[in-house]
């Protein structure tokens, strides 16, 4: 202030002067650093953390365990000392496809939880312990999905029956009212019949117990009913059309979805009169190329309303089967919702560390693990008390060593962030990555 008052006066000050009191100059707040012009800030939050090269050297019974310690600490960046090798070629290769598959048979049953719409908890619960064994667990998980592939099979072919009873059920119908207008015109249908040669016919059209007509030599006349998909149905008729040059005759309706409940897809029902063998060959081609389902239509309406009856029993039967089926499924999935998200935690840590410890050298000779990896100073303390953990949960007779390695490589960038830091130091971070030891922009 002294300082500032002489320049507003008009006056000179010394080159010597310094604006900092004389007795505040050695305080706490200005450093010898900061006095003798080597300016540096030791704060992770303004500056990167910084690092020192480690090697480890880890024996083999306690890799595992080794690992998950340092990696629940996430302290160490590891350095890949095996560039030189493809992954087909590492040590812990088969593990890691171990856990892959694992990873795989979960997200197959995770689909049936969404399909079933079943919650599968948050993953913080901690009533169902996980299974300690990779092993166990991936055998379970072996069972799981053949069983729900075995159920998934079963269950639909029991849906496929049901759809082909259903429609089945709606072709009798339509067929009986079709059949019903044609007689209340004085027309009588019937099912073609199997004659002594071998061919299919259809009587006489017209009602041969009317007084004063004969019986007409029986007709070259067939028909076929089913179901096909409703957006094939007008290249369905187009091609039955050209095949037959015309000598047909096609009805069709579509069905009502609501009456149908296990069929999405929209359908109609269609029947074909046709007359001769070669017509009958044609359009049952052509039906099956246009994924057609062909039905048997019996002979009388009293034979089909009985076989309508018939199939509607079948449903109730098939509809009951359908529901414990899928309810068992429920339950199986139920009892394993629970474990479910721990699983899914076990297995990508089990995979982490595996492909973790594929970056490590392996010494012959000493039956040890060789890693290198990047550590923040400041962390080097929780390091070893991770690995002295380790040790004693695994049971090693010698603990791991850890020894500082000089180099001349460019340290990686780390720094220290809080769960309020984390967001912005994530977007910066996004643009492009601050230089070591470099002033943090977030």
């Amino acid at each position: 202030s002294r300082y500032f008052a002489l320049l507003r006066r008009g006056g000179k000050a010394e080159k010597t002067f310094s604006p900092i009191p004389s007795t505040h100059r050695h305080s706490r707040r200005f450093p010898q650093s900061l006095r003798a012009g080597r300016f540096r800030l030791d704060m992770s939050q303004f500056r990167s953390e910084e690092m020192q090269l480690l090697q480890l050297y880890i024996q083999s019974d306690a890799a595992h365990d080794t690992l998950y310690e340092l990696g629940s600490l996430g302290a160490i960046q590891f350095k890949d000392l095996n560039h030189d090798k493809s992954a087909f070629q590492r040590i812990f290769v088969q593990d890691v496809r171990k856990c892959e598959d694992m990873l795989r048979i979960l997200r197959y049953l995770k689909g049936h939880f969404d399909k079933e719409k079943i919650s599968t908890g948050d993953g913080g619960r901690h009533d169902v312990a996980p299974l300690t064994s990779l092993n166990e667990l991936h055998e379970r998980l072996q069972e799981l999905e053949k069983e729900m592939k075995d159920h998934s099979d079963k269950y639909g072919q029991l849906v496929k029956q049901r759809t082909e009873l259903e429609e089945h059920v709606q072709v009798l119908r339509h067929a009986s009212k079709w059949f019903g207008q044609a007689s209340r015109s004085g027309i009588a249908f019937t099912a073609p019949a199997l004659d002594e040669d071998g061919r299919h016919e259809m009587s006489s059209l017209l009602d041969e117990n009317e007084a004063g007509i004969t019986r007409r030599p029986p007709s070259m006349l067939g028909h076929i009913a089913g179901c096909i998909p409703t957006a094939n149905m007008r290249d369905f008729t187009v091609t039955l059309f050209r095949a037959t040059r015309g000598n047909l005759h096609l009805q069709h309706e579509e069905l009502d979805t609501s009456e149908n409940q296990s069929e999405t897809e929209l359908k109609s029902v269609f029947i074909v009169y046709f007359s001769g063998e070669r017509s009958r060959t044609k359009i049952e081609k052509i039906c099956d190329s246009f994924g057609a389902t062909k039905y048997r239509l019996p002979e009388g309406t009293s034979a089909r309303e009985k076989d309508v009856q018939d199939l509607c029993e079948r449903l109730k039967d098939l509809e009951i089967v359908i529901r414990s089926t899928s309810e068992y499924k429920r339950n199986r999935l139920r009892a394993i919702a629970n474990s479910f998200e721990l699983w899914i935690e076990q297995v990508t840590r089990e995979k982490a560390i595996f492909h973790t410890l594929n970056l490590f050298n392996y010494d012959v000779t000493h039956k040890c693990l060789i890693a290198e990896g990047w550590c923040p100073s400041s962390m080097m303390s929780d390091v070893r008390d991770a690995l002295r953990r380790a040790t004693l949960k695994s049971g090693a007779s010698v603990q791991t060593v850890v020894e500082v390695v000089k180099s001349k490589q460019t340290p990686p960038t780390f720094f220290k962030t809080s769960k309020v830091t984390a967001g912005f130091q994530a977007i910066v971070d996004a643009y492009g990555m601050a230089r070591y030891q470099e002033f943090n922009p977030a």
